[in-house]
């Protein structure tokens, strides 16, 4: 057998050894510290060690084909995949990894390397506004339990009439069947490529199932939500950039310009050419996954303004929600606090950026965000409040080119 053949055929015996996503676990769990990873009380969640993460945040899938995702990195793939990433090794010496802790020969390392093709994503096409029609008529018919899911979706706006007000400036329309609010996705030309359907109280679609409160449309183009409203703001004028839909929707139900990628996994790089010359203020919530995502989108826009003129370059900054006081040694009990705490520092002191713009406000749940914040000011004295409002005034103090709604 050459070379070639016995290399795709151990890729084919890799990719068929496991028939479902429990065969996968329990050969991971047989092989926790070989594959840099551990799963905490024996559960079904693992941390990738190379991360040091204080909770696990990786869970295995199946679905066309049985693989791993790390939600608090955004990296995904098969089992090959994760060695490359927590072992650092190449493709093929990855693949002779998991053969041999499969029980398979060595691999002859010396044979020519496959270039990767990744396979081309297919996206779902745009969604006739017809659609959406339909999702206004539903509103309609069903006002009341469609107001209902609105107070919890734009829980910060206190008055039926607001939350009306920015139904209709989102066009956010309601469908039956799933019981949920849905937000349409458009994109700068006003197309619709998706939606944002979304119940707080949401039910299980299968008994034992955990419920999903959002979910997006299967295959959605990635979009940058409110781009679309960037036409109605100034160029010179500060745009929060927020990690999800809620907190979008809560900002510009209050006024407040803001845009979001809807998760802080999510890459920036397609959409940068819309928001040449404009100043972004990074103001993902305050746990890992949004601390990583801040990192990622600044580095992005770094690179970005390497390739462009100084008029076009992209104004950023982060907005972290609070600093709490230097610890030297982590314990079991502040260890993901400290872990936080310091990769904020590496990224002030990467990017120079001053503490004092770091938001002054200390958090009162994990992973606080700007609904959290909105929220709260009600119950704030009010020196706090008005302290808050006069921070925050710059996202909204010049109004837009026209009124917003």
């Amino acid at each position: 057998m050459n070379n070639k053949k016995k290399y795709d055929e151990i890729i084919k015996y890799i990719e068929n050894y496991f028939t479902c996503k429990e065969d996968l676990i329990d050969f991971m769990k047989s092989h926790e510290e070989a594959l840099g990873i551990e799963f905490p009380n024996d559960g079904i969640k693992f941390i990738r060690i190379s991360r040091q993460e204080n909770t696990p945040s990786c869970n295995v899938f199946e679905s066309n084909f049985i693989g791993w995702k790390d939600f608090g990195s955004g990296d995904s793939g098969d089992i090959v995949h994760l060695v490359r990433l927590n072992l650092e090794l190449d493709y093929l010496e990855s693949v002779d990894y998991v053969y041999k802790l499969l029980g398979g020969e060595n691999i002859d390392l010396s044979i020519d390397r496959p270039k990767f093709k990744p396979k081309p994503k297919i996206y779902a096409k745009n969604i006739n506004p017809k659609f959406f029609e339909f999702k206004r008529i539903q509103r309609k018919e069903n006002y009341d339990r469609y107001m209902h899911i609105m107070k919890g979706f734009a829980r910060t706006l206190k008055t039926d009439n607001k939350i009306i007000k920015i139904a209709k400036f989102l066009d956010i329309g309601y469908d039956k069947e799933y019981d949920r609010v849905y937000l349409p996705e458009i994109n700068e030309k006003g197309e619709y490529v998706g939606y944002y359907a979304y119940n707080r109280e949401a039910k299980p679609f299968k008994e034992g199932d955990k419920p999903i409160k959002g979910m997006i449309r299967k295959n959605q183009k990635p979009n940058l939500t409110g781009s679309h409203l960037l036409k109605l703001w100034n160029i010179d004028l500060p745009i929060i950039l927020a990690e999800g839909h809620t907190d979008f929707v809560n900002l510009i139900g209050n006024g407040y310009r803001a845009i979001t990628l809807g998760a802080a996994t999510k890459t920036i790089k397609p959409f940068l050419n819309l928001l040449k010359g404009r100043t972004i203020h990074i103001w993902y919530d305050d746990d890992l996954p949004g601390i990583q995502g801040t990192r990622r989108i600044m580095d992005e826009i770094l690179k970005f303004n390497e390739t462009v003129s100084l008029k076009d370059r992209i104004l950023f900054k982060p907005m972290f929600w609070s600093l709490e006081a230097d610890v030297k040694a982590a314990t079991p009990e502040n260890r993901g606090k400290v872990f936080t705490q310091n990769m904020k520092n590496s990224i002030l002191k990467k990017y120079q950026i001053s503490k004092d713009n770091i938001f002054w406000g200390k958090r009162k749940v994990k992973g606080y965000d700007f609904t959290d914040l909105l929220l709260s000011m009600n119950d704030m004295e009010k020196n706090n409040r008005d302290k808050i409002k006069s921070f925050l005034s710059i996202y909204k103090k010049e109004e837009t080119k026209q009124s917003m709604f």
